[in-house]
Formats: C-alpha cells, sequence, structure tokens
C-alpha cells in the first residue's frame, strides 16, 4: 500500500541509486534474499565511500523499518537546505 512513509523509503533509495549508480540490495543474491533482507531490517545500501555523514543519516533514517519512525518530508527538506 502506498503511503507518505513509502514514499520516503523510496526517496531514500532513489538518493542514493543517484549517488552510487547501484540499485537497492544490489549485492542480495539470490535475488530472493531481497525478501529476507528487507524482513530482518537490513538497509538497501551502505554508505558510500567518501559520502557526507549528514547526507547518509538522512537516507538511513527514511528507511527505518518502523514507517511512523521515518522523517516527514518537510523534515528531510529542512535537513538537506542545511547543508
Amino acid at each position: 500500500i502506498a503511503t507518505k512513509e513509502t514514499d520516503i523509503w523510496a526517496l531514500g533509495v532513489t538518493a542514493m541509486e543517484i549517488i552510487t549508480g547501484e540499485l537497492p540490495y544490489a549485492s542480495a543474491n539470490p535475488p530472493g534474499q531481497i525478501v529476507a533482507d528487507v524482513i530482518s531490517g537490513k538497509l538497501p545500501y551502505k554508505r558510500a565511500q567518501g559520502m557526507d555523514e549528514r547526507l547518509w543519516r538522512i537516507c538511513a533514517q527514511c528507511w527505518s523499518p518502523i514507517p511512523s519512525a521515518r522523517p516527514r518530508m518537510f523534515e528531510v527538506v529542512r535537513e538537506l537546505q542545511g547543508m
């Protein structure tokens, strides 16, 4: 079900895909491992080498396994503007 919280999760993934050029869970092998990774709370990406810590923190917060704990869009925008 699409919600504001799933949109935030997708925003974090989209940002990392732009930064790394990789799909989320790219190292999952076989591809069925992705489901297990998501269920276990494994993040879809690792921090990219040289990536700004603040940007990494924003992305990681977007992937909170508890949807209500994910930042709201205005919070993401505020953090990005502060960078």
